[in-house]
Order: structure tokens, then sequence, then C-alpha cells
């Protein structure tokens, strides 16, 4: 995707987010800030494929606690899809991400849009919740119990 794609993809995406503009920084990747506490930012897959959505949701520290906080995220993570996003964990940071992919394919601005809007929404529910030292309970669903080596029967 070029960089000139990209900006198109921005000014569509704008309005629907009800932002007056989506610029590209000095690295061609676009933050949007949602109510100065969650930042979401997008930026061209290394393929040119499509984009990469992304947001720090916070730092996890060591212990039980992240622990349980790794649960919660692997049963968000087995969501079949269209998910709110994929947890992942920076090692080096001791930090919490939430990411999720969207391909130029069959690209959907108005779809595009409502995706950030999920992900930031989740990002926020995440966000309180680390700040409280609490675990958000994903109630309902259950990390599929394997059978036999490597799940296979």
């Amino acid at each position: 995707m070029a960089i000139k794609a990209f900006s198109n993809i921005l000014n569509d995406l704008a309005p629907l987010l009800g932002i007056p503009e989506l610029t590209l920084d000095e690295k061609n990747a676009c933050v949007i800030e949602f109510n100065k506490e969650i930042k979401i930012q997008l930026e061209i897959l290394k393929d040119h494929s499509g984009l990469l959505i992304a947001t720090k949701i916070g730092t996890v520290p060591p212990g039980k606690f992240r622990e349980n906080l790794f649960k919660e995220a692997l049963k968000v993570n087995n969501i079949p899809p269209p998910r709110k996003g994929v947890f992942a964990f920076s090692k080096k940071n001791d930090l919490l991400i939430l990411y999720d992919k969207v391909f130029l394919k069959n690209l959907q601005i108005d779809q595009l849009a409502k995706k950030i809007i999920k992900m930031q929404e989740t990002a926020k529910v995440w966000k309180d919740a680390l700040e409280k030292g609490e675990v958000p309970v994903v109630a309902g669903i259950e990390i599929p119990k394997s059978s036999g080596m490597f799940g296979l029967r």
C-alpha cells in the first residue's frame, strides 16, 4: 500500500470517528487519541497488504496477577472472529498490547471505524482494570480443553 492510499483511508476514516483530521507522522503512522486515555496507532503492514492497528494497555507486574491477567487475555484471543483485537505481551517492556490487522483486499472504511471504536472500548476496560490491580473477567468463554497430544485425537 502506498502512503497516498493510506492517507486517503485516513481522510475517509476521520469523519466516521468524529475527528477533524487524521495525519501521518514522520514514521508514516497515525496515532488516534481517545479522551487522552487510549492511543490507537495505525500503520502499514510491512508487506503493504493492509494496516496494523495497535494500542498499549499498560505495564503488567510479574507474579500471580500477571498469570491471572494472561489467562483472561487468552480467553479473549480464543474468541472466534470478528474479534475486538488480539492481546500480546512485550516481555521487554512488561507491556500488555491489543492489536489487530485489516487487509486492503476487502477493506470497508465504515467497518474499519467500527473496529477501531471496539478496540478503543476494549482497551479502556482493560486499562482501567489494570490500573486498579483487577483482572477483567471474560464471561462465558472457556479455553478449549485439548485431548491427546497437541490437541489431536
